[in-house]
């Protein structure tokens, strides 16, 4: 990180990325002259630019054993953890390539690719790479051979100091966010006009579409293998929901683009998603050609691309403009400076815990558009905030403890007597995550009365009267949401079908709240405004009903109302699946009136037939299935969305439907991660250290921008 907060750049491959220095050349030792082998080992940590200052250069670890003439002992060799370019030939060494097993432990790699090999030979067997370098040393000190293999050994050495790359301080910041962060969104209808997806790529960190290498590797390590055959054998034509990613490799410096695809297996009979990288086979030199290579990969795989983009519902296309906007109301002069009086010095002092969750009330949300299918979680975040932040007392009673805790963690004594009093330890939280907070909460609850007798006795300051109620109404009216935001983020069930009856009932439960009406009111505010898709009548989205009377688990909930065969009807619309109306002519006929009172002269009769409209089946198969449902017809049918649509064949077409419906996620882990990545973001303006605050905003990269 330079004076101004900002990291320096690393190009490889014509990809930026972040890291502290560049790669250079200047720094790569000379093949005929003597070489240590520590040496070897910190080559790269030499290959720096000079104008780059020696304080910023991550801490390397050197050999004590660095004289002229003392040979290095094997155990003083430490190696970084991160990669070391070994030939390819010496690392084949340790492997059977037919099987794909380590020679040494057995073990199956994870691909079949050498940067595998040398992953796991760096985790499981360093004492065999160091036994490399020690050879390679020797091999120097020899001249390099002069009969037999000498001259094939030396050109290994040659090639093992050329290719040593840039040594990146272990567990930075940096690293843990390149590898952790996807930032993704939906795509809309349109793949090839998707003007938020060119954006959405240029806000992600250290990604540039490649200009002099095309798109390498794949999204998943994992997943290579079996991509290929899961596109051929299970997702023909049957796929229904589709977001895009973008990670960072560590061990190859890159950045992958990818789309994920959830989908109904027939093969396994059960709901899936897969990982689907685009690497194409020719470079990739204009951002317009990212579009065209999905497009490719899509169709090479023989999936319908019309099919594909028809069945992806209208998601978050306003999630880049919210982005840009909380981005530029933060990088203000006076947001980024730290009001030191504010603080709590004790917090600002000693605990670990950010001090922003003390007074984070006013910090910037990131509002989302309607139609959002992949954002519950976060919308339930941010509703329990709001509503949470409505009432002053909270925000006290929310300080308090953050005081209290602080108290606790300065006295061990005072920890161990609550722990003997109580049988259970405080739980100091993590992060701002009411999933985290909420943990302490309960805690603080359940060892309430030992914490107010330690504090009187030590004289601290005790919690009123009244905290302990609103603390025990607040976990009351957070748990069952925090049970739900857990159950739509599983992957074994569909989870878009649960999303109406579950805001419903958390609805339901605020109005039913006698014991603490102001915050049962205000938190039924917030869901009505983030949820309106789910809530309101007149504009909600027919998709989340529809869903909900497709899965057996919620069926019954729903079968009665009036609104639900008018939301399966509009949703088999959109899909293109309801049929059209039957004209079928009657059997009665009769004869038409004579004409001559009319005209003034006799018309030859003639006959005229009746015709009247039958209804379709789709209708027919609506109603016919919603009445099966009310009789509990399918009273004992398996819970298993995936079961019990592949046994029933009565409703093809409700059938069909549920197959491209339920796939569609409530919310997705990618997603979800973006916003937690863009909420520290906004909390940085309120770190405890100014070094923290540009340590967050440069792990967010947006240093470019501030």
């Amino acid at each position: 990180m330079n004076g101004n907060g900002s990291p320096s750049m690393v190009t490889h491959d014509s990809i930026e990325i972040l890291g502290p220095s560049h790669l250079s050349t200047s720094g790569i030792v000379d093949p005929t002259a003597q070489i240590d082998p520590a040496k070897i080992l910190i080559a790269a940590s030499n290959a720096i630019k000079p104008e780059i200052k020696s304080s910023q250069i991550p801490r390397k670890r050197r050999s004590k054993f660095e004289g002229d003439g003392v040979t290095p002992r094997k155990a003083d060799l430490v190696l970084p953890r991160e990669i070391v370019e070994i030939p390819k030939e010496i690392l084949q060494t340790y492997c059977d390539s037919l099987q794909k097993r380590c020679l040494l432990c057995n073990e199956k790699y994870d691909t079949d690719r050498i940067y595998s090999v040398r992953r796991h030979l760096f985790r499981k067997h360093r004492s065999a790479l160091e036994d490399e370098v020690v050879k390679a040393q020797q091999l120097q000190q020899n001249g390099g051979g002069s009969n037999g293999g000498g001259s094939n050994e030396g050109d290994l050495l040659q090639t093992l100091q050329g290719t040593l790359v840039n040594y990146v301080k272990s567990q930075s910041p940096f690293d843990l966010l390149l590898i952790n962060l996807f930032s993704t969104v939906s795509i809309p209808i349109s793949l090839t006009e998707n003007e938020y997806f060119h954006c959405l790529l240029g806000k992600i960190p250290g990604f540039k579409p490649p200009t002099s290498v095309a798109f390498r590797g794949q999204l998943f390590a994992d997943n290579y293998r079996i991509i290929g055959n899961a596109i051929n054998s299970a997702l023909l034509n049957n796929y229904c929901a589709i977001s895009s990613g973008v990670a960072f490799d560590p061990y190859t410096l890159t950045s992958y683009l990818g789309i994920i695809i959830h989908f109904y297996d027939y093969s396994n009979r059960t709901f899936r998603n897969v990982a689907l990288s685009l690497a194409p086979s020719d470079k990739v030199t204009v951002p317009s050609d990212i579009e065209v290579t999905i497009l490719e990969r899509i169709w090479e795989y023989q999936i319908s691309a019309e099919k594909l983009i028809k069945n992806v519902m209208t998601a978050q296309i306003e999630l880049e403009k919210e982005i840009f906007l909380i981005e530029k109301a933060l990088t203000e002069p006076e947001a980024a400076l730290i009001n030191g009086q504010n603080e709590d010095p004790m917090i600002h002092e000693s605990y670990a815990f950010d001090a922003s969750m003390v007074n984070d009330c006013h910090s910037p949300e990131i509002t989302l558009a309607p139609n959002s299918l992949h954002c519950i979680s976060h919308r339930l975040e941010c509703t329990m905030t709001a509503a949470f932040n409505t009432l002053p007392e909270l925000v006290e009673l929310k300080k308090s403890i953050f005081t209290m805790l602080e108290n606790f963690s300065q006295s061990p004594q005072s920890h161990q007597t609550l722990k003997n009093f109580s049988g259970i330890k405080l739980l100091f939280p993590t992060s701002n995550s009411w999933s985290s907070i909420f943990a302490a909460f309960k805690r603080i609850l359940i060892t309430f009365d030992g914490i107010q007798t330690i504090c009187e006795n030590n004289g601290w300051i005790k919690f009123n009267e009244l905290a302990k109620e609103r603390l025990q109404n607040v976990i009351d009216l957070f748990e069952p949401i925090l049970k739900f935001r857990k159950a739509v983020q599983m992957d074994i069930q569909p989870t878009i079908s649960l999303v109406y009856n579950g805001i419903h009932g958390l609805v339901e439960i605020c109005k039913a709240n006698t014991a603490y009406p102001e915050f049962a009111q205000a938190l039924k505010q917030q869901l009505s405004l983030r949820f309106t898709d789910v809530l309101d009548e007149e504009n909600a989205d027919p998709i989340y009903l529809a869903a909900a009377a497709l899965d057996p688990r919620t069926f019954e909930l729903v079968c009665k109302e009036d609104a639900t065969k008018n939301a399966l009807y509009k949703v088999l619309q959109y899909y293109g699946f309801e049929e059209h109306h039957e004209l079928s002519p009657t059997a009665n006929e009769k004869e038409m009136p004579p004409s001559e009172l009319i005209f003034g002269f006799d018309i030859p009769s003639a006959k005229k037939i009746k015709t009247e409209k039958k209804p379709s089946r789709t209708i027919a198969q609506i109603s016919s299935f919603l009445n099966k449902i009310s009789e509990g017809e399918f009273y004992n049918c398996p819970l298993d969305a995936a079961q019990f649509w592949n046994y029933n064949k009565d409703f093809p077409i409700l059938g069909k439907l549920a197959f491209n419906l339920l796939c569609i996620p409530a919310t997705a882990n990618n997603v979800e991660k973006l916003f937690i990545k863009l909420q520290t973001f906004t909390n940085s303006g309120k770190a405890s250290t100014l070094d923290e605050m540009y340590e967050t905003r440069a792990m967010l990269a947006f240093n470019n921008r501030i």
